[in-house]
């Protein structure tokens, strides 16, 4: 039943948005676009509180780390590409990054980027 009374009021929009003039619909449009944006926003980082590592997740990350640290194929892993090339590309800080990794990866913040790989 809800679903009914949902097409039917979608169906009354319609109808009262096609009634508009050309100058309503462009603000309402223009009013719309912000909410669309934001709403966008909240969907893609909604996954915010799912980007923590699972168990198997933190192994694979904690054993690329620890062999391949000076890669930073963890960093890859996890989703961050342009950091993980920065970090390559200096050299790691001579070995410092390493370190700080593992602090975060261990402490858990060091999280997939925006809930998936």
């Amino acid at each position: 039943m809800a679903n009914a009374e949902k097409a039917i009021q979608k169906s009354e929009l319609s109808k009262s948005y096609e009634n508009l003039s050309f100058v309503e619909k462009i603000a309402v449009k223009r009013a719309i676009k912000p909410i669309k944006k934001k709403l966008k926003h909240v969907n893609t980082h909604s996954t915010y509180s799912e980007s923590r590592l699972t168990d198997k997740e933190f192994i694979i990350a904690f054993i690329l780390l620890l062999f391949l640290g000076f890669l930073r194929i963890h960093r890859f892993y996890l989703g961050y590409p342009l950091y993980g090339l920065l970090m390559l590309f200096t050299a790691g800080g001579c070995g410092i990054l390493i370190i700080i990794d593992l602090v975060l990866l261990i402490t858990g913040n060091l999280k997939r980027r925006h809930g998936y790989f």
